[in-house]
């Protein structure tokens, strides 16, 4: 009895090896049976572009095999002389256009500034001028434009609207989240400015309705205000130098004291000649020479920060 069942044990185990053989016999055979005449290959070819090779894709019609020959190089782009979009200024890079004469593919590149020479682009600016310099570094950087096409009038006075307008150009002219509610604000071209820099609380106005653009900004004024958008950007204000070596300290406003103080320790303000004497001269109207000069120390000073 105990004999008999291990005999029906290993024929069911022979059973199932047998089967499992055949089954896997036919998977075989099915397989080889799609191309028992051999393989009946389909050519395509694929001709190259400017940025693929070209070859040509054997493919058989009964099982799908394949494989490719004849390949070549991609041709590369065939660019045309290309197309001036935009020409280069002293203050500008130009640009050209070129597209490529089979794909139709365009690439831009830049062409550099013409070169600055700013005693040939202002009149009323030469060499010679203790300004000249500043006056070219601020222009080049896009944060003060002269007066007139060949003007920029260095001893013209500075206004209220014409700072706010070039520490908004520093920020990148942001736009302002929302406007204002002085009615004297006629000119377009400082709106936004005047805007941000009330926004941020760099600048007040005189009243909730007034801010007095054009009013001319003076020395202490001009300090007060750069060390406000210093502040605004959480840099380091804490720097002072004594004004004992100006004799007119005692004219510095109690409010603008701290600025001015911080502005002579960076260098920004060195004081102005008055008859041979250097005084700070704080109620005195900064002119656009002395905004480009303190401007340009004081990017260079956070550039190299």
């Amino acid at each position: 009895m105990r004999r008999s069942v291990r005999c029906a044990a290993c024929l069911i185990l022979s059973f199932l090896l047998s089967a499992s053989f055949v089954f896997s016999a036919a998977v075989f055979a099915d397989g080889d049976s799609a191309c028992a005449e051999g393989h009946d290959y389909v050519a395509e070819e694929f001709e190259p572009t400017c940025t693929e090779g070209g070859y040509t894709a054997h493919v058989c019609s009964r099982c799908g095999e394949r494989y490719v020959d004849s390949e070549t190089d991609p041709l590369g782009h065939e660019w045309d002389e290309g197309v001036v979009t935009r020409d280069p200024t002293d203050r500008d890079e130009g640009a050209v256009v070129y597209t490529c004469l089979r794909c139709g593919e365009t690439v831009t590149e830049a062409v550099p500034k013409l070169r600055l020479d700013i005693a040939a682009r202002f009149d009323d600016v030469g060499e010679n001028d203790w300004f000249f310099d500043a006056v070219g570094y601020v222009y080049a950087n896009k944060l003060m434009n002269g007066t007139a096409e060949n003007l920029f009038s260095p001893n013209g006075v500075t206004t209220r609207a014409m700072v706010v307008t070039v520490l908004w150009r520093i920020e990148g002219s942001p736009t302002p989240e929302n406007g204002t509610n002085f009615v004297d604000l006629k000119d377009d071209s400082y709106l936004d400015a005047v805007a941000w820099a009330y926004e941020v609380g760099i600048v007040k106005g005189y009243t909730e309705l007034r801010f007095a653009p054009e009013e001319p900004v003076t020395r202490e004024q001009f300090c007060a205000v750069l060390y406000r958008y210093s502040a605004f950007k959480e840099r380091d204000v804490s720097a002072r130098a004594p004004l004992s070596a100006f004799p007119d300290e005692a004219s510095v406003s109690e409010y603008a004291r701290s600025a001015v103080e911080w502005a002579v320790a960076l260098g920004l303000v060195s004081g102005s000649n008055n008859r041979g004497v250097t005084v700070i001269d704080p109620a005195g109207y900064a002119t656009r020479a002395q905004i480009a000069a303190v401007m340009m120390r004081y990017n260079i000073n956070e550039n190299a920060e």
